[in-house]
This record gives C-alpha cells, structure tokens and sequence, in this order.
C-alpha cells in the first residue's frame, strides 16, 4: 500500500489558503450528518443511522458554493476543487449495516467520486474502480474499505484522494427485503488503531540519537488498550527506544509517542537500519498497525553532484585539461556576473497569474555559483548561493507562500528544485549555513517533496522532471522514506522507466530532446545513489506491455482510440525484450546520430540536438561503452561535461560510414548511402518517420521525409514551422500533416494509426524503405490545444493572441477533431542511391479527394519544365476555415505536365547545419536541393506557398473609417497572417475622410507591420483614384523607407494578397492613434475601399520556408520524386519516369541509373527494389 506522510504539505495549505483539513489529531471523521442526512440522498431519518431504501442509490456528496464548482488553481502548482474533502491521511472507510435476518447476503458496490476534468484524456482510462461486497450474519456489521481498493492497478499514484467529492452505493439483499439500516460512515486513520509520523526516516552522525515523532490512533467508538514494540528483522545495530509500551485510548482518541536510536561507528555512511513499531489493540494481533522508521548513518555533503573525492577529481580534471578549464571559466565568469535578485510579491506567471518566486533561469547561475564554490573554494560563490536559497525558502515572501519557486510550467519546476537540492548539497561543506539556515530551506524542500507525493501522475518527461527534484530533495535531507517513495512508489521513477521505455529504447514521446534528457536524468540518480551503494544504473525491470501508456490503462491487448485533440497514446511496434533499463535510452541513438555526433529532430524536437556530446560524456561516465566515448569525439570539445566527463576518452576510429538503421517503435528509419568514395559529410542522410505518436508532443506524419542531410547541412527537418507551446498555432498547425514532406488529403490532418514496414534493404549500391499506413484524415483540434489555465473559448483565445481566424458557419467545438474521411491508404518507398533520393508513394481511397504531395523546404527559386505554365497567385493554399492550408499564404499556382523542376538554394553560417530564415552577410554558405517530380506526367497543379513561421507580426488593432465626422466603420481584429478586413462604404458628398488605427498601448509589438492595402477612392466616373497617389496628411504613421515598400524592404501582402499601391498605418506612438486624412473636394467621391491588416511575410522573404505541393484529384495518387542534394554542381543531367514504377536518371558523368520499385500498389504489399545501372 502506498505510505502517506504528507501532514507539512497540508499544514502549508492551510496556513496559506485557508483550506479547510482535517484535524492531524482526530481518528475518526464521519461522513455527513447520518441523524440530519447532511450531504445524502436515498436515506431516511432513524433515531439510530438511517434507513436505506435498496431500491436507489444512496449517495454523500460534500456541500459547497454551487457557483463556484469546479478546479481553482488556487496557489502555485495547488489545485483544490469545491466542493471536495481531502483524504489523503485516511485510508479507511468504515460503515456498519444491520442485516434483518440470519442467513441474508448483502451485495453492495460502493463508488469514490471525483471530478475528472470533463473531455479530458483520462475520460477513458480507470484511474478508480468500484469496491464489490459480500456480507452476510445477522444484526450490526462492520465494513471495512481500504480507500486503496479503489485504486484500478497498483502503478496508479491515488491523486483522486486530492479531490473526493462522495462516495454512492448500491446494495441488494439475496431475501429480497428493500431496506437496510446504515450507521457510522466515516473515514478512520486504521482499521482499529494506527500509527502516523511527519517524517519516517532520518540521518543521524556517528552517537546522536535521532527521535521520531508518531500519533498513536485509536479509530474506534470504544476505549482500547494498545500495547507498542518493536520488531526486528535481525542483526541490528541501533539501540532503540520507546517512549511508552501500553497506552489505553478511549474512543477516538489519540497521543503522541516518540522512537529514538542512537547511530554507532559500525555503520559506515549512507548505511540505512530499519525498524518496525507495531501496536497491537487489545490483545488482537491480527489488528495490529505499524510503521517503519529507518536511521541514516549520515551522508557527508557533497554527495549528490559529487562526493569531496569527486569534487577534487573535477578539480584536477580543470587543472590538467584544456577543455575542462575552458568549461570551469565559463561557470565562473558566470557566477561573478551573477547578482543575487531579491524577492518580489508582484512576479507572476502570464498565462495562470500565479505568483511565483525566482524566474527560471536563475537556476543557471545558481548552479555556476555552486559549482564554483567547489572549484575555487572561494566562499563568496558559497554565499550567492546561501543568499538564494534563504530568500527562496522566506516563509513570508518564498516558496513557503507561492508553493511556486520557478517562473514557468511543472516541468520546469521539477528540473528548478533538482537544482535548488543540489547547489544547497555543494555548499554544505563552507561552514556558511547554520543550524536555523538549513531547517529553513530544508521545510522547503519537503514542501515540495510532499506536493510530489500528491502529484504527478502520468507518464511522461514532466512527471520525470518532478520526481527527479523530489529525488534529490530527499537526498539533500537523507529522507530514505521518501527517497524509495520516488523511485518505487506508485507512478514514479521505476514505473516510469518500466512503462515509458519502449522495445527499442526510445522513451514514448518520440522526441529525441525527451529520449536524451531522461536519460540524462535517470543517470544522474543512478550515479548519485552509488555513494549509497545503490547500483541504479545497472538494473532491469520487467517491461509493460500495454498499448496505451497512460496510468490507468484498462485491461487488454487493443489498441486505444484518439484521446482529446486527436492524440493518440498507443506504443506501437514489436516487443522482444522482457526487461528495461536506463542503458536502453542511451543504446537507441547510438548508430541515428550524424557525423557531428547530433541526433535530428522528430515530432516537437528541434532539427538537430547539440546536446548529446555532453549527454554522451555523461553515459560514458557512467558505463564505460566505447560507442558513447566515438560520440563525445565526434562533437564539439567545448561542450564536454565539466562535471562527468572523462578526462582522457578511449581512440576510436575516425571517417567511418554512417550505417542505415531504423528503430520500429519510435518509427524511424533513416538511411545513408554508402559509397566508398563517399566521407560521412558527403553522404545521404534521408529520415522517414512511421512509428508511435508520441502522446502531446507527436506530430501527424507517418510517411514523412523528417530529415535529408548532406555536406553537414539540413535540408529539411521536423518543425518546418514552431510557434511555441502556448499558441493555438501549436496544435492547429505546427504538429499537422500540412507542414511535412508527405502526401496529404484534402489539406488535413493524417490521424494516427500503426504502420507497416513493407521492405528494408541495406546494401552497398543503394537502401530501401517501404512502409504501409492506413488512416483516416480530418481537420484539426479547431483551435489547438485546450489548456487548463485558458478560461475562455476560442473566439476569446484569438483576440488574446492578436490572431483572428474567419468565422466558420459551424463551430466543431474548441479543440475537436472534425470531419473525418473513411481510412485511406498511404504507402511511400524511399530509395537512397550514392547520388540521389527517389520517393515513390502511393494514396489509394473508396472516395474522390484532393492529394497533395508536399516537400518543405527554403530558398525557392524556380520550377521548369517543359509544359509548365503559371497560372494564378493564390492568397490561401487552402480556403476551408476549419482547416490549416487557410494559414498557407502566398501561393504560386501553375499547370504542368510531364517532369518538373523545382530548384531551392538555402543559405547558411559557417558551421551552422540549419538554414537561415532571412539573407544575411553572415550566411556565405549554400546548399542546393533539386526536385524532379517525374510522376504523374498528366496534368496537374504545382502550388509554392509561403509556410506560416512567426515573424512577430500579430497585434491587437482598432480600426475606424470616419468622414466628415460621422463614423462609418468602426472595429477590431487580430491583425496577423490572417485577420484582415476588407472595407468598402459610401462616401458620397463627404468632404473630409480619415483612417484611423490604433494597437494596444500595453503590448510591446517587435515588428512595425499595419497597412492600408490599396485604399483608394472610387469615384462617380469610376475612377478609382490610389491614396499613395493622391495628397494625404498623416500623423502619428511610422513611414516605410521606400515607398510601396514594407517597412522591412519587402513587398507589402496583407492575408496572402500582394499590394502594390498599400499605405503604411502603423502608429508610432502606441497611445496615440495612427490618422490619415483625405481632402475629398473636387473628387466626386462615392466609395471608399481597401483592406486593413498586418503584412506577412516581413522583407525579403525568399529565405522563408516554402511548401512545394502537386496536387491531383482522384480515388488514388501516384508520385515519383528525385530529389539532389548538392553544393552548386549537380550530377544529374535529366530524370523520368518510364512508368509509375519506374525512374530513370541520367548522370553528367555518362551514367544512366535506373530505379525500379515493383508492388507498390499490390495488395498484398509485396515489394521488390531494382537499381540497375544502363551503359
């Protein structure tokens, strides 16, 4: 059963928040009123309990404010609901029924009620479960429920005991009788007595003697005598004592004892003894409770980064090495910098209004400052750091009153107290912290060990990131208790690692940053727990093997459907292993990462990961495999682990081939090809993505080209577009199908399904992939992400983010998933030859739809062909306004036929691998990526359009439309990519006309970006007369450098539209209106027109992103693409398709390659891949 000791963190609620708890002395604490019926419903007034009628429910619901129901983030990280009760400290729920007959048999289910969030993901998973009765005698019987029954598996941490809002029953009796009497519902701290402490586990140096504070509960309605001893496991150490042996209790009373031992010299540091107090009730053993206390011999600090021998091990590695001295002089150039900030009650979170007490990154120079303190001994680092920490645990104004130490999400919280627990360790040692100091930080740190407890309670980074700062809380205050708590405990470290490592080693999320930083987190445990003589880092546990990876999972071998916004929560792939270990997470990258020792990006990942050579140095510390010593030589010297990396690291090879490798759970392969003559930097890096989801931070897109590398530069990558977590561009548009190199229906959004792998071929010639996919596709969540701390809906989300959509004619309802189409089938092959990459797909429906083959790249300069014809320039890639093709802008449409050409040359800084967004003197490097669509060769449409990246540009405007005094328009809108409004209204007979806008005084806009597009005046002949050709005054208007120029040097587009003749409008004076006036006279004016609205894209733009799309119609689609990569001489001279299976490719050197996939659109799936060489 999991351990409850969290009476500090209810003691800090209820000093802070006035909530009301239950008394830490009571035993027992009734449910209601059963002689007024308080709180039920389906009973009935009896002088003794009351009388339940079995024929309906009978129920007990908390009474509370009915207006005001609902969750309260009411300070910090505490959530509390009203009306609720917390029953975290009481485990029993006792009730007594009277059975009217010898013999009878009462069937009975009792429910625990409490408020899952509505729609949430959680909807469909049994956190909780009814408890089912048998009872059968005659007369008064006591029932008993752990309040742990309730609990639906034992990897389940019991957060719903946060929020219980009553129980309900339903009971029937095998007699038939309908009514029942019930007495003395109440919860109770034991069956009959029981046994609390505040804390379980203490150090102790070598002849003090710790004392442990327990309150001994009698949980009945009679007085009992309990007798207490002790009982050993054997070869104990400790010398032990009571304070009492019997106690006599009279009902529902309790008292306070006290344990103590005296630490002996025998046992070395980090040792642990364990003893049992057992209470024993009236004589009934088989009543007894107990509690386990277990003694520390005292750790030594440091302990937790390093032990003083690994602090001078760091030390001599500073001394003795370049790279590690250049490491310690960036940490102490920033700890000198550092100034300790002082506390502040106004400091707030922007999105939730909670206070909080330091902002994130004051972490980094505490850390400096701590570690600083190791390296030069100098005290005044050690004092920066006390300094922090002292006003961090200010009961008055710190954590103690925000239950908030960090200025962002639980995430970062978690990742701020692993670094509060140990900076506070590295300076134990400087004789700075006193008795009273470290009793003030150390009520901290169990403030928010205690929160841990409570929370979390999924799988995922967050969660890790939380229980890892809980860790080393725990060890910063040598609490074992709690420390095996957080490894072992319900939903905590072990099951974490048993749930969320998959088959091949990749963690769930499916986003490398995650793979490594848990990884990276596990590590640093498993090496600070070796001075314990714990050996963490080497264990296996059992794997999970669930398709779902949320606790709660039911019962079963299925697949689990969609969850909110369309997430989906199966791990997919094969299983071939029975055990996991923190080894596995590091393994799973090893033969993915590039030459520069980088791993690329998937999902929400960023397009390459720099932090694995200090990640890497890590694992080699820890476990001594070569191939992680290759990866850390492979990277950048300077970004070495000061703190774990080995100073002199094995020789290993160098210039190796790069090996093709897949990994069938995370779904990613990527293949390279292997020409001799061919250096890892010149060889093709192709990545497509197939596998897992990835829960929130999955992206929708299986079948996407996620990566193409060549000549240490990126091509493409995951996160073509990235807006942050927070915008409903998140999930509206940043993880969707629409902004990956794939094939895409009807401009939507591919949901989630398992794939297939059809064939895997590696080879010396050429390597093949072939996958299988069969999905449905819809329109995405419509407005992203429904966050918890967003109170309002999505029309009020848009205006809060400056970013309007159109209007739509039916809401599909804030974050639903809408219109799905019947599942479609997708298969794409990937061949990679040592001169170029061949993707052939194939999307075969029951229905017509719309296909668009889509490739993401930057540079756009042309397409050619030999029938290719421009067409038209179209404002949206798509108009549906449920949809994010709406986002697309700036389209370029033509019609071609045969072979296209489509040539992108990316620019780049020296030793940077990813593209600029805008030219810059400072990317003097290029990179050139041809791409041949050589099937189909029928008609079609050939789209480049401006992908949507954030350039700052949204703004809250007001606008008006005045003349001669009278206001014809006057309104509001998100002015961003979207978000314009076009204006035409009669003028006839005015004299004066004047355009007003206005942003919002309080925001800091970056971008000047509000224009007129084209306002002109039409006149009663007709005339349509251009305000930038006409006499205007203007006042308060920043002016554009060139005019009809943006204020960047670009052209001005308003909601994809060019205008050639727009007028600037952006205020220069925030609090000020921006005016035009127009002197009508002599004009014969009738109507005024234009479009008001912010300019996307900002300048030169040919850096941007672009989304090159062919699009045909039909039941089915076949594509062909050849795609170079090069640095300005290419190697193919032309490329075609002889059918839809077959490419021909000839080369300049004389070559003609010929690629040949067969079975694509078979059945059955059976592929064959020739490449043949034709003299």
């Amino acid at each position: 059963m999991f351990k409850l000791s969290l009476r500090l963190f209810k003691i800090a609620c209820c000093l802070l928040l006035s909530i009301s708890t239950l008394s830490n002395a009571q035993s027992i604490e009734p449910l209601g009123n059963l002689q007024t019926l308080e709180g039920w419903t389906g009973l009935k007034q009896t002088d003794n309990g009351a009388i339940w009628d079995l024929s309906q429910q009978a129920a007990f619901m908390y009474p509370g404010n009915a207006d005001s129901k609902g969750f309260k983030a009411t300070l910090g990280f505490f959530e509390r609901f009203d009306p609720s009760a917390d029953w975290w400290d009481w485990p029993i729920l006792s009730m007594e029924v009277k059975l009217p007959d010898a013999g009878d048999t009462l069937d009975m289910s009792v429910r625990l009620h409490w408020p899952q969030a509505s729609g949430g993901t959680r909807d469909k998973m049994e956190d909780i479960k009814p408890v089912k009765l048998r009872i059968t005698g005659k007369g008064w019987q006591t029932l008993s429920i752990p309040v742990d029954s309730f609990r639906a598996s034992e990897s389940i941490k019991p957060i719903h005991l946060n929020f219980v809002t009553g129980i309900s029953m339903q009971g029937k009796l095998a007699s038939g009788q309908t009514q029942l009497n019930l007495r003395n519902v109440q919860l109770q701290r034991g069956q009959t007595v029981a046994m609390m402490a505040d804390i379980t586990s203490k150090p102790a140096s070598k002849d003090q003697t710790v004392t442990y504070d327990l309150t001994l509960y009698n949980c009945t309605h009679t007085t009992q005598a309990i007798n207490l001893r002790l009982k050993r496991v054997g070869w104990e150490v400790l010398t032990p004592n009571l304070s009492v042996e019997q106690v006599t209790l009279k009902a529902g009373q309790s008292t306070n004892v006290t344990f103590s031992a005296k630490m002996v010299d025998r046992m070395p540091a980090g040792a642990r003894e364990t003893w049992t107090v057992v209470a024993t009730p009236n004589g009934r053993e088989d009543q007894a409770a107990s509690i386990q206390l277990t003694t520390i011999a005292r750790m030594p600090s440091p302990s937790i980064w390093h032990t003083a021998d690994g602090w001078q091990n760091v030390r001599d590695k500073v001394a003795s090495h370049a790279w590690a001295k250049y490491l310690a002089d960036e940490q102490i150039k920033r700890a000198d910098k550092w100034r300790v900030p002082e506390l502040d009650v106004n400091r707030r979170n922007k999105e939730t209004g909670q206070r909080y007490v330091f902002y994130t990154p004051q972490e980094h120079n505490l850390v400096a400052s701590a570690i600083s303190w190791q390296l030069t001994r100098d005290a005044k680092y050690a004092q920066k750091v006390r300094t922090f920490l002292m006003r961090l645990s200010d009961p008055t104004q710190g954590y103690p009153s925000t239950l908030q130490g960090c200025s962002q999400a639980w995430v970062q919280e978690g990742h701020f107290f692993q670094n509060i627990a140990r900076s506070y360790d590295a300076i134990r040692d400087s004789g700075l912290l006193s008795d009273q100091d470290q009793q003030q930080i150390e009520a901290s740190l169990r403030i928010y060990m205690d929160f841990v407890s409570r929370y979390p309670a999924g799988i995922g980074n967050w969660d890790i990131s939380a229980l890892t700062g809980a860790v080393y809380c725990a060890l910063a205050v040598q609490d074992w208790d709690k420390l095996d708590e957080y490894l072992n405990g319900p939903c905590c470290l072990v099951w974490q690692l048993r749930r969320g490592v998959m088959d091949d080693g990749w963690w769930y999320e499916c986003s490398p940053g995650y793979n490594l930083w848990c990884a990276q987190e596990y590590t640093e445990i498993g090496l600070a727990l070796k001075p314990w003589g714990e050996n963490f880092l080497d264990k296996t546990y059992p794997a999970v093997f669930s398709y779902d990876v949320r606790m709660g999972a039911k019962v079963g071998n299925d697949e689990v459907g969609e969850g909110e916004h369309g997430i989906n929560f199966n791990l997919w792939g094969p299983n071939t292993r029975p055990g996991r270990q923190i080894k596995d997470m590091w393994n799973s990258l090893t033969e993915l990462l590039n030459e520069d020792g980088k791993m690329f990006g998937i999902n929400d990942a960023n397009p390459e990961l720099g932090e694995t050579t200090s990640r890497y140095d890590l694992a080699y510390a820890a476990y001594g495999d070569k191939r992680y010593a290759d990866i850390v030589q492979r990277g950048d010297v300077k970004k070495r682990n000061l703190l774990y990396g080995v100073p002199e690291l094995p020789v290993t090879p160098k210039g190796q081939k790069l090996p093709t490798t897949k990994s069938d759970n995370a779904g990613v392969a990527i293949l390279r090809s292997q020409a001799q003559t061919q250096t890892p930097h010149e060889q093709y890096q192709v990545a497509l993505k197939y596998g897992t989801h990835g829960g929130y931070h999955g992206h929708y897109d299986r079948l996407n080209m996620v990566y193409l590398r060549r000549f240490g530069k990126i091509a493409t990558s995951t996160r073509t577009s990235w807006w942050s977590y927070f915008p409903y561009m998140y999930r509206f548009f940043v993880q969707n199908s629409i902004t990956h190199s794939m094939v895409i229906v009807d401009g939507k959004m591919q949901m989630p399904a398992q794939s297939k792998v059809l064939a895997y071929k590696k080879g010396e010639k050429f390597q093949a992939m072939a996958v299988e996919n069969v999905s449905q596709w819809a329109n995405p969540p419509y407005g992203g992400l429904c966050y918890s701390w967003w109170k309002g809906d999505f029309k009020a989300k848009q205006w809060n983010e400056g970013r309007y959509l159109p209007d739509v004619e039916v809401d599909p309802g804030y974050g639903k998933v809408n219109d799905y189409s019947e599942p479609i089938r997708s298969r794409r092959a990937m061949v990679v030859t040592d001169d170029f990459v061949l993707l052939a797909d194939s999307v075969q429906a029951d229905k017509e739809h719309r296909f668009d083959a889509l490739l993401q790249f930057q540079g756009f300069t042309q397409v050619t062909g030999k029938n290719v014809t421009f067409k038209e320039q179209r404002p949206q890639f798509d108009t549906n306004p449920l949809g994010n093709g709406q986002l697309v802008l700036d389209n370029d449409v033509y019609t071609a036929t045969g072979t296209t050409l489509a040539k992108f040359v990316q620019h780049y800084e020296p030793g940077n691998p990813i593209p600029v967004k805008a030219p810059s003197d400072k990317a003097t490097e290029q990179l050139h990526i041809d791409a041949y669509t050589v099937w189909p060769t029928q008609q079609r449409e050939v789209i480049v359009g401006h992908m949507a990246t954030p350039q700052s540009v949204a703004k809250h405007l007001w606008y008006q439309v005045v003349a001669d005094g009278q206001t014809l328009v006057d309104d509001k809108t998100g002015a961003w990519l979207l978000g314009a409004r076009d204006i035409n209204v009669d003028i006839t007979g005015k004299k004066i006309l004047t355009l007003k806008t206005k942003i919002d005084p309080k925001k800091r806009y970056r971008n000047k970006s509000i224009f007129w597009g084209d306002p002109a005046i039409i006149t009663a002949e007709g005339k349509t007369l251009y305000l930038a050709d006409l006499k205007i005054q203007s006042d308060n208007i920043v002016a554009t450098p060139v005019t009809g120029e943006d204020y960047y040097g670009g052209e001005v587009h308003i909601a994809g539209k060019p205008f050639a003749k727009s007028v600037p409008a952006n205020p220069s004076d925030q609090k000020q209106d921006a005016t035009i006036s127009i002197d009508l006279t002599g004009l014969n004016a009738v109507k005024f027109v234009g479009r008001i609205g912010s300019d996307y894209p900002l300048g030169d733009s040919s850096q941007l992103g672009r989304i090159y799309s062919h699009r045909t119609t039909g039941k089915n689609a076949r594509y062909l693409t050849v795609l170079e990569v090069h640095q300005g001489k290419p190697v193919i001279k032309t490329a075609k398709a002889i059918d839809a299976n077959t490419v021909q490719v000839q080369l300049l050197d004389g070559r003609t390659q010929q690629v040949k996939v067969s079975g694509l659109d078979s059945a059955e799936g059976q592929l064959a891949f020739e490449v043949t060489d034709i003299k």
